[in-house]
């Protein structure tokens, strides 16, 4: 009977590897995938919108944050989908998070500012 098990337990397992390698990938920093942009100058909308097409991932953010009409000009070259983010807005201070398959922009977290204690020391 205990080899039944065995029997049982290493084709479970090899049915699910392929499962759980494919998870590791998921998890892996989305953001540190390569892409590649050619040179070019359009809207920061426009931009987006070809890295969305290379990476298959949509933006998500606040038009108050990011102007989508501001005209910008990017260098050809090969980015992390981070760096071609950053490149592409003009600010690296912005928070870049992956929900499924969107991209979050969101404002720089503010500084956490250390506790004030209740009481004054005398």
């Amino acid at each position: 009977m205990s080899s039944t098990y065995r029997l049982l337990f290493l084709c479970l397992w090899m049915l699910l590897l392929p499962t759980g390698l494919l998870r590791a990938e998921e998890g892996d920093d989305v953001l540190a995938r390569m892409i590649h942009l050619s040179k070019e100058k359009n809207t920061v909308y426009r931009l987006l919108d070809k890295v969305s097409e290379q990476t298959g991932f949509l933006f998500i953010y606040d038009s108050k944050l990011i102007d989508n009409e501001k005209m910008v000009r990017i260098p050809k070259g090969d980015y992390t989908i981070r760096q071609a983010i950053y490149q592409i807005v003009g600010n690296k201070e912005l928070n870049l998070r992956v929900i499924g398959d969107h991209i979050l922009i969101s404002g720089p977290q503010p500084a956490r500012q250390a506790a004030i204690p209740d009481t004054i020391p005398s």
